[in-house]
């Protein structure tokens, strides 16, 4: 598998991490190693009656076999504002699986297949919907950070934060409390998009920027605001060698 499409399969399949990571309900022994993750965060102040693109450059993903951790995504806080979104969706040129170039997907869900033979994600995959604001809220609430400053993971496998306690809860009770924030989720999804007060935003996924380097982007119209209101956007990258996938 080539640099580019493990990246391009790290950002579209990465989602399975926070349930795959930790298998037990109690937080699992510590399995990161804290001083690998890279942190990239960037924060901007939104003005009113405005549509605007936004990049967090992630250089990182770029490299070797780095791949995105859970917790991706951005945070546009303010008066009467309170939205959060992760995402692993990607955007843009893909490479096809080998055993697939002459399928209209080239392997690639989302994918279609252009005239010229190359294959595209559109950008219409790069939407929200309930489960990415639902799981941005949570990511929110630990410092959009997955791996704790122990190795643990900070979500436990229903994608909820772990009690500050350290005392689980049942399986039964993790349920509930994501099928709670998911039925609040929902009231801010407007199609492909998100809408809190005024300002809604209309894509957040990563892309490639320049060679195999990527960026988060995201879009965000705004109507009237009325006090400061900011967009932060955050992702954590894992660094990995070649011979670690091996």
């Amino acid at each position: 598998m080539t640099k580019t499409r493990t990246i391009a399969a790290a950002a579209l399949l990465a989602a399975t991490a926070s349930s795959t990571a930790v298998a037990a309900q109690d937080r699992p022994a510590p399995h990161f190693d804290p001083s690998k993750v890279v942190k990239y965060d960037a924060t901007y102040t939104l003005e009113s009656n405005t549509s605007k693109e936004y990049r967090l450059p992630v250089e990182a993903l770029g490299q070797d076999w780095n791949t995105v951790l859970p917790c991706q995504g951005i945070e546009i806080s303010g008066p009467g504002i309170d939205l959060a979104a992760q995402t692993f969706e990607y955007f843009g040129v893909v490479e096809p699986e080998p055993a697939a170039a002459n399928t209209p997907n080239g392997g690639i869900p989302g994918a279609v297949k252009q005239p010229d033979g190359t294959f595209v994600r559109p950008e219409s995959e790069a939407k929200l919907n309930a489960e990415s604001l639902r799981f941005g809220a949570s990511c929110k609430a630990v410092g959009w950070d997955f791996v704790g400053a122990d190795g643990k993971p900070t979500l436990d496998p229903y994608g909820n934060p772990y009690p500050a306690s350290g005392k689980a809860r049942t399986a039964k009770a993790s349920r509930a409390l994501k099928a709670k924030r998911l039925k609040t989720a929902k009231k801010k999804v407007k199609g492909r998009a998100a809408q809190s007060g005024p300002v809604t935003v209309t894509l957040v996924g990563t892309t490639r920027a320049r060679g195999d380097s990527m960026d988060l982007v995201v879009r965000v119209s705004t109507g009237q605001l009325t006090g400061r209101t900011t967009l932060a956007m955050h992702s954590r990258v894992l660094r990995q060698t070649p011979s670690a996938q091996q």
